[in-house]
Order: structure tokens, then sequence, then C-alpha cells
């Protein structure tokens, strides 16, 4: 099997990694098309893609259209609990049944999003727009060799409180 481009079990792994929320929140599974499932519950959904090897796992408001994304599983859980962040998720995980089992453990962590919680979602946005308006300052006006750059493209998270310094320093407000 060619995991990389087919995943012929994704189906049941998603049934068997997300097994319990399935069953406590009466959650129906469905394929819109090739590679998506919605797990559509009551009150939120949660989209799953697999793509070339990357799970995707993203929650969704259920007034939401189908075919839309969501908001990042991990990056959810990231905002909502910035603590634990660090311990739980140190590697990137390439194989996708253990993708799915970890984005399981994560909403197993955010029951409430199930329940229609999404209080945090206008600040989960606004965070979302600072970081993206960041990443394109760095990659547009910051030269390669720049300390903050090289850590950025390799992937040492303390860019961020770096480049929060070095906008601070230099009166630059984005």
């Amino acid at each position: 099997m060619d995991i990389v481009t087919n995943y012929r079990a994704f189906r049941q792994d998603i049934e068997s990694s997300f097994k319990d929320l399935i069953q406590e929140f009466d959650l129906k599974l469905i394929e819109p098309y090739e590679s998506c499932y919605l797990l559509l519950g009551a009150k939120c959904n949660i989209r799953i893609v697999y793509d070339r090897g990357d799970i995707s796992c993203q929650f969704k408001q259920i007034s939401e259209p189908r075919d839309s994304s969501g908001y990042s599983v991990w990056g959810v859980y990231k905002f909502l609990w910035p603590l634990k962040e660090a311990a739980d998720k140190s590697e990137k995980t390439y194989d996708a049944y253990l993708q799915l089992v970890e984005n399981s453990n994560m909403v197993k962590n955010l029951k409430n999003v199930l329940n229609g919680d999404f209080f945090w979602l206008k600040d989960f946005i606004k965070k979302q727009e600072r970081e993206d308006t960041i990443s394109s300052f760095v990659i547009s006006n910051l030269d390669i060799d720049n300390p903050i750059s090289k850590k950025f493209w390799g992937g040492d998270v303390s860019w961020q409180q770096d480049i929060e310094k070095y906008l601070h320093e230099n009166n630059i407000n984005l």
C-alpha cells in the first residue's frame, strides 16, 4: 500500500482512534470527498483530512459549510492549553494512524468544544492573524542570515519572542 497517496484504512483508523468520542458525542462519520471525513456532531463537527502522509484535524462550527476548512485541533489545543503544549508535543509524528490517535487525544482534552463552546474563537482568530502577519514580515523583511530568520526557518519557536523584541526595539507596529 502506498500510504503517501492512498490511505486505504483511513476510515477504519478514524473509527478506531475516535471510537470513544464517536460514542460519547453520537458523532456520525461521512466522507464528503476522497481523503476527507467529517465527524458530525450536534454542536460541533470535526474535519479530518489525509494529504500526502499528513493528517489535518479541525474543529468546525455546525453552521459552517461542510466543505470549508475549520480550526486546527492542534492550534486550538495550543491556544487553550499553552503550558501543556510544550510537554505534550515534542516531535513530529510521521505515522498516519499515530497522528489520528494524537488528534483524538487532544480532542478528548477539548470536549468543551465538542459541546459547542466556541468562546475562544474570536481571540484565536486574532492570534492566528497576528502570527500570519509576523511570519510574513520575517519572510519579506529579514535577510536569510538574520538570527531570527534562521530560527524561523529552522523551526526554533523562540523566533517568536525574538521578533516581538525586534519589532518593539525598532518601533515597528504590525
